[in-house]
């Protein structure tokens, strides 16, 4: 069988298997010296030149993985037999095949040794196959795996088939919620808008009793993106999540909801812009990405126009914190004065002003310096980093 995947490259035969937690791939060249390996997030690209199905030649091959990995923990071994790839995987979940593509290449095969049976529960097997190959190996059940029985490939396989409706699930609700955040942040950028065009800046004074309510809805919503890191719907840390949100529920609960003169001040109508700009692009993305969809554009979008809305953003945030002090001492709500019967006093508009003066600029720094962080992995990620062995 000829492994070229077109008539101008020649693409090497790589054998793949996995476990929860890796991706391992064993590329059938022989002799290679040099290769030229560039691992992302989401690919692997190799170039190199050995002994293949068609003899001595340059032979290369481009892998877009089913989801994400991790390059830094990831290491490949080299050897005059062949190339093998130990790859991390970022869910530690098994996948339904190797590619993001359902079609796969006749380059690509089923690594019969990475095939073995993992310690198994009273209940059910976790697994470590291949999802969708499993029909292929069938046919060879009297070579490699005929040792597991057919009761064991029955019990497998349904474990396997749980595990997909319990990923389709995941993706399904992550695509609704995403759905339900960028249509609710859509319609507050339009009220806004729309008002805006019928009544000129006198809208700004009504801006909050158009929308507040439904602010405060999506904001509340996404106490669950707090929740989905901890539950293995995403990946990465709900640190982040948390202290913007923390951030913005101070804002628009305590600054704004609490207080009714600064509701009608316009920059309450900026900083609901702001906010509905920056979420109505991010949710966009997210509803894109479950299902794999990249679009340039729309990925481009997400990861800068931060640049102007998150300045902006901070200032109406401060603008608000400033005029709210007057507002607070005038009114002492949250404030706790002397004499009670903890000898304890609070004033609020105390720890305003020190937020503004020490704290203000190094929170901005550090939230731009984490999307500048964020947009260079995403936009012009370096060459990776694969650990050789």
């Amino acid at each position: 069988m000829d492994p070229s995947s077109n008539d101008k490259s020649l693409s090497p035969f790589v054998y793949w298997g996995q476990s929860s937690d890796k991706i391992t791939l064993r590329v059938d060249l022989k002799n290679v010296k040099s290769p030229t390996i560039d691992l992302k997030h989401t690919s692997l690209e190799f170039q190199g030149s050995g002994i293949g199905a068609k003899g001595f030649n340059e032979y290369s091959f481009n892998i877009d993985f089913f989801a994400e990995v991790n390059p830094s923990d990831s290491f490949y071994k080299l050897n005059d037999r062949h190339i093998e790839f130990v790859i991390k995987k970022k869910d530690n979940l098994l996948w339904p095949r190797l590619l993001a593509s359902v079609v796969r290449p006749q380059w690509i095969k089923v690594d019969f040794d990475r095939i073995q049976p993992e310690e198994e529960s009273d209940a059910e097997d976790d697994g470590s196959l291949m999802g969708h190959e499993l029909d292929e190996l069938i046919p060879n059940q009297q070579n490699s795996y005929r040792n597991f029985g057919q009761k064991d490939f029955g019990r497998r396989k349904k474990s396997m088939n749980k595990g997909f409706k319990v990923e389709d699930f995941k993706k399904s609700y992550l695509f609704l919620y995403n759905l339900l955040q960028f249509v609710g942040f859509l319609y507050v950028f339009l009220i806004i808008a729309i008002r805006f065009c019928k009544d000129g800046i006198h809208s700004f004074e009504y801006t909050y009793q158009l929308v507040g309510k439904a602010i405060k809805f999506l904001h509340l919503m996404q106490i669950l993106e707090v929740i989905h890191p901890l539950m293995g719907y995403t990946v990465g840390s709900p640190v982040m999540p948390f202290i913007q949100l923390s951030g913005r529920a101070l804002i628009i609960f305590i600054m704004i909801g609490s207080e009714p003169k600064i509701q009608t001040n316009p920059w309450v109508s900026y900083l609901f812009i702001s906010y509905s700009a920056i979420e109505i692009l991010r949710y966009l993305y997210y509803m894109l990405h479950v299902f794999k969809v990249n679009i340039w554009f729309i990925t481009w979008m997400r990861y800068t126009a931060w640049v102007v809305n998150y300045p902006l953003g901070f200032v109406c945030e401060g603008v608000i914190l400033f005029e709210n002090i007057a507002l607070f001492e005038e009114s002492r709500r949250f404030a706790i004065e002397l004499p009670n019967m903890l000898n304890f006093s609070f004033n609020f508009p105390t720890i305003i002003r020190i937020y503004l003066l020490i704290g203000f600029f190094p929170v901005l720094y550090f939230m731009m310096s984490h999307m500048y962080r964020q947009r260079v992995k995403v936009l012009y990620p370096n060459r990776s980093k694969v650990k050789s062995n």
